[in-house]
Formats: C-alpha cells, structure tokens, sequence
C-alpha cells in the first residue's frame, strides 16, 4: 500500500519520487533476504505511446494495434504493447539500452535505414563510435 506520494522538484532535473511501504504477509509466504530488490514495470505515459503509434502509422504506415513484433527471441506482441509496456520512452538513450535502435530496424521502410539502426545498436567498435557521434554527442535522445 501507498503511504505517501511526494513530489521533489530538483530544478530543471525534476523527478517523481513515490514512498512506499509494503504490508508482507504474516505468514512468512514471502522470504526475502537482506539485499533482495524489488522493480516495479511502469508502462509508458498514454499521451507519449500515441505520439509514437502516430508516427509509425504516418510515417511508415504501421498497423500498430494488429502489427506484431518478437522482443528478445519472446513469444511475438504487438507493437503497441510494446511501446506501451517493453520499451522506455522516458529515459535517455544509452549505450547500454541501445537495443531499442535493434528493436525499431524491424520496422525500417528502407534497406539503408534498417542497416544504420542495427549499426547504431550493435556492440562493434564502429557502432559504438557512431552511436557516441550521432546519438550521445549531440543529445539527441
């Protein structure tokens, strides 16, 4: 359960900070170790999925409701769940969650932009040149 959610502004960095407490149950059902973690899978705001599902549709006429497409050699989605659910809109690209680049060549219109998306996203020295040139250098993430 939710005890309080607090908002610290930190100036132009501003974050969401949410406090929780968890109620276990008394039963000792869950065990849990000191330095155990717990992640919470967030999905994507509405508004920024839709500004993306828009875009695939206008620009390269996706299906995105019906459309589907494989995740780490997992059991195939559509695209929108997983712009919704699987891929982070909310956080810079990095090099190591560049596979998003992977993940959107599977949706290149052109031979030439598929080929510089998997660049972009692959582990090789010239990719990872690239990506520092065209990505981490000008911000444009």
């Amino acid at each position: 359960s939710t005890n309080k959610d607090e908002m610290l502004l930190l100036g132009q960095n501003s974050k969401r900070v949410i406090e929780m407490t968890l109620a276990l149950p008394d039963d000792y059902t869950l065990e849990y170790k000191p330095g155990d973690s717990l992640g919470l899978l967030v999905p994507n705001a509405p508004k920024d999925v839709q500004f993306v599902l828009d875009m695939l549709q206008r620009h390269h006429s996706m299906e995105t409701s019906t459309q589907q497409v494989s995740l780490d050699s997992q059991q195939p989605i559509t695209v929108e769940e997983a712009i919704r659910h699987h891929i982070d809109l909310g956080s810079p690209l990095k090099q190591n969650n560049k596979r998003i680049l992977h993940y959107l060549s599977q949706f290149a219109t052109h031979p030439e932009e598929e080929t510089a998306l998997r660049l972009l996203a692959s582990k090789t020295t010239h990719g990872e040149e690239l990506f520092r040139q065209y990505v981490e250098d000008q911000c444009l993430t």
